[in-house]
């Protein structure tokens, strides 16, 4: 293994975390992108919304609702996550960010392109 910080065993696992999640997204796209267009995130829904292909009146149930599946979401994380031993909130549990916050060390313009 080489000695490049992106190889570090903490960026290999931040990218299968990134993986799994990705695909969990485009699995979802695929079963119900046909039934609702797939709005899992609110800036889907707002940007059809400007865009004209939804109507506003749907826009503020959508989000409440994306947020509620996203607040079940991460409850069911940590509930799997809790019965690790040893397991703790304090390093921040599924959290992204840069710099010391990075899993992998990323600087600014690095995960701004990501």
């Amino acid at each position: 293994m080489s000695s490049h910080p992106l190889f570090t065993t903490a960026a290999l696992l931040h990218a299968a975390a990134s993986l799994a999640f990705g695909l969990s997204v485009m699995t979802m796209a695929y079963t119900i992108g046909h039934i609702s267009g797939c709005h899992l995130n609110p800036n889907v829904n707002a940007g059809s919304v400007v865009g004209r292909r939804h109507p506003k009146s749907d826009l503020i149930p959508y989000i409440v609702t994306q947020v509620i599946g996203g607040i079940e979401g991460a409850a069911v994380l940590y509930l799997i996550a809790s019965g690790k031993a040893g397991f703790s909130t304090a390093d921040g549990f599924a959290s992204n960010g840069f710099g010391e916050h990075s899993p992998s060390g990323l600087l600014n313009g690095r995960a701004l392109i990501t």
